[in-house]
């Protein structure tokens, strides 16, 4: 029988080799030890009640680190711990996600979803714990030294937190979709307080003397993130997204970044297109994995 305990401080300090080779099993996962001895006193107690060590017939398994929610809960962390190997049947992997569930209180309606490297190795112990693969998404990557000629110079207007409502109704527009929540006012405050957040390097792309289009940079780590890009649905195909796409490399490479990320869906077709031709590279595949009880 699968058990899922909340983690002590003797736990953590019994697995700290195993948990500071936390990016073994996937490179995605955050690195807990550091965060945890990082952090305030409070927040230790908060990241221990949100972690797991899941015991098998009481041989300790799996160590795992969420942020729980009753409908769609977040692993950050998920650690395979050497017993696991040598002592446990495939068949027993399926009881894992669903005695943290337990030990969390959460609804059977619940689901689990983590992002993952692909790689062979956390793909099968993936779907022998119940996971399915959701979608792909590529990180991608471009040298600013390294950029190509614009077709024609588009006309760019910097965002203001006055025009809050404006970038509401551009983003809504362009990332449009019934199973999307809308974005608010809100949640571009709560962005612009973070400290990721760049000022002044976010703009609007205009045609016609209207909004037409949307894109910022952010910090991500030691990276610089391009976010939020895309062109209202009417212009696009007519070369306008990848003159603005340069545009604001250009001006990233102006404010001193030399490499630019983004992360994208490997199912749109279009943008991958697009931001290959203008010249980023794949640098690291991500896979989402969602685990669901029926």
């Amino acid at each position: 029988m699968a058990v899922a305990e909340h983690v002590t401080k003797k736990d953590i300090e019994e697995l700290e080799g195993e948990l500071q080779g936390y990016r073994s099993f996937n490179e995605f996962n955050e690195d807990f030890l550091s965060i945890y001895r990082n952090s305030s006193m409070i927040v230790k107690h908060q990241m221990r009640s949100s972690s797991r060590v899941v015991k098998i017939d009481g041989i300790p398994v799996m160590f795992l680190w969420c942020d729980f929610r009753n409908y769609s809960s977040t692993i950050r962390t998920m650690v395979p711990l050497e017993a696991m190997g040598p002592a446990v049947k495939s068949s027993r992997l399926q009881e894992i996600i669903p005695a943290v569930m337990k030990s969390a209180s959460l609804s059977d309606t619940g689901r689990f979803r983590y992002n993952a490297s692909e790689s062979p190795g956390n793909r099968l112990l993936l779907e022998e714990m119940g996971f399915y693969l959701d979608e792909m998404s590529f990180s991608m990557k471009i040298d600013t030294d390294r950029l190509p000629a614009m077709g024609s110079i588009p006309e760019v207007r910097q965002y203001h937190v006055e025009d809050i409502d404006d970038r509401v109704k551009v983003q809504n527009s362009i990332f449009e979709d019934r199973y999307r929540i809308p974005l608010g006012r809100a949640d571009i405050l709560i962005e612009m307080a973070k400290r990721t957040y760049i000022p002044d390097a976010s703009w609007f792309l205009m045609k016609y003397g209207r909004i037409a289009g949307y894109g910022q940079i952010m910090k991500s780590g030691t990276r610089k993130l391009l976010v939020n890009f895309g062109v209202v649905p009417e212009i696009r195909g007519k070369g306008l997204s990848r003159d603005f796409l340069i545009w604001i490399l250009e001006k990233g490479r102006e404010m001193g970044y030399k490499e630019i990320y983004l992360d994208v869906n490997a199912g749109n077709i279009p943008a991958v297109n697009l931001y290959q031709t203008t010249g980023f590279e794949i640098v690291e595949k991500r896979v989402k994995w969602y685990f669901k009880e029926y």
